[in-house]
């Protein structure tokens, strides 16, 4: 109901003989109540619903400017009185006599009588007080049922709805489908508004949406493999195209920093690879469609970044060994495992003749190692570019100047 329904709707009868005035108040969220007392002749009657009977729902549901009320004052000498309060409310007045009356009212919607109440009190010369009606539905009052089709989703019981009240909301479900609302007509095309009051039987129907997507959730663990941090991924599905970019590795405690080595994986296992220096806690997050946003915090080790083995190379021309010759390295640390596969030379420029490089034999352990080379065709000065493919030596590239 509006709120204009909540305002006073006042009914004044005034006495021919001891100039007693009732006044009536239409609220129908009132309670029950009746106080009479003594001096200045004036009553207030209230027009609501009761205890002995649930406060009439259609007072909550109704628009006021089609609301009315007739009141009949009867049974006293003179009577009856007839007058009607109109929309919006207002005052009727009635001229009485004392002795017993029977105050009835009637609520009209458009006209129809949607209920009614009545009370009968006497009047005494002098009284005052305050009356209430009780406002009831009139006799074969009719109800209406409001009907759900759920569209298979999840069963939704059908509601006995009075005439002018409401139905209630529900919200089913239907796997992981969206509910969208509940539609007036089977196209899905008029959304039903339950603030309307019900007037006939209708049966509603449930709208879904698109199947909502599960996220893909990931814990994540922090590991060594030698000088390099790893922080494994687990997937709770199946991951593919991941990349560098979308994993997000943040120093929280710590004055060290985190450096990208490589990402490697497939399915729900992925695994990142790098350098973890001076840090104990850093934050993990994920910034790629489908997989579950958020931070998470993971303890590291804090270890510090391991330094960069450096060396010198230089090229010793001896025949008297296999080969033409022999470049000499020398790493400023120990190196346990090297490889001619990890040694790269080329030719970059000659004075001579243009030849090529054939890598023969590598040995060496610790700070120093040679490697022995055969360099056919090559004549006259020839510059070598060398440079080390393996983690923990520096990558660069050095010129070495051969005379040949």
């Amino acid at each position: 109901m509006k709120n204009a329904m909540r305002n006073a709707i006042t009914l004044i009868l005034v006495s021919l003989v001891a100039s007693l005035m009732v006044i009536a108040c239409a609220n129908p969220m009132s309670a029950e109540e009746e106080v009479i007392g003594n001096g200045g002749g004036l009553f207030t009657v209230t027009i609501g619903g009761g205890t002995a009977r649930t406060i009439v729902t259609w007072a909550n549901t109704l628009d006021s400017s089609r609301l009315t009320h007739t009141i009949t004052v009867s049974g006293g000498t003179g009577g009856p009185f007839t007058g009607t309060i109109p929309t919006g409310g207002g005052t009727v007045p009635f001229s009485v006599t004392p002795g017993q009356w029977t105050i009835s009212v009637e609520a009209r919607y458009s006209g129809e009588v949607i209920a009614v109440g009545s009370k009968t009190v006497q009047i005494k010369n002098g009284d005052n007080g305050t009356i209430l009606i009780k406002m009831n539905e009139p006799p074969n009052y009719p109800s209406y049922t409001v009907s759900f089709n759920s569209n298979g989703g999840s069963r939704v019981d059908n509601q006995t709805v009075k005439k002018y009240s409401r139905a209630r909301s529900e919200t089913p479900t239907r796997n992981d489908n969206v509910f969208g609302g509940w539609y007036s007509d089977s196209g899905l095309t008029r959304s039903y508004d339950f603030g309307t009051a019900v007037t006939g039987d209708i049966t509603l129907y449930a709208k879904w949406g698109q199947t909502a997507p599960t996220l893909i959730t990931y814990d994540v663990t922090y590991g060594k493999d030698g000088n390099y941090g790893v922080f494994s991924f687990i997937f709770s599905a199946p991951v593919s195209g991941l990349t560098r970019s979308e994993i997000n590795i943040t120093a929280i405690k710590g004055n060290g920093s985190v450096t990208f080595v490589s990402l490697e994986g497939s399915g729900i296992s992925w695994k990142w690879t790098g350098y973890v220096s001076d840090i104990t806690e850093v934050s993990v997050s994920i910034s790629k469609d489908g997989i579950e946003s958020g931070t998470k915090t993971v303890t590291v080790g804090g270890e510090a970044k391991p330094t960069i083995i450096t060396y010198n190379v230089f090229y010793v021309k001896d025949d008297k060994i296999y080969g033409d010759g022999v470049f000499n390295f020398t790493f400023s640390a120990p190196v346990s495992v090297l490889t001619a596969d990890d040694i790269n030379i080329n030719i970059v420029a000659t004075q001579g003749t243009n030849g090529s490089v054939t890598k023969e034999n590598l040995t060496g352990s610790g700070i120093s190692w040679y490697l022995e080379v055969k360099l056919p065709g090559c004549q006259g000065d020839t510059s070598f570019s060398v440079s080390i493919s393996k983690d923990g030596i520096e990558s660069r590239t050095e010129t070495v100047l051969v005379h040949l």
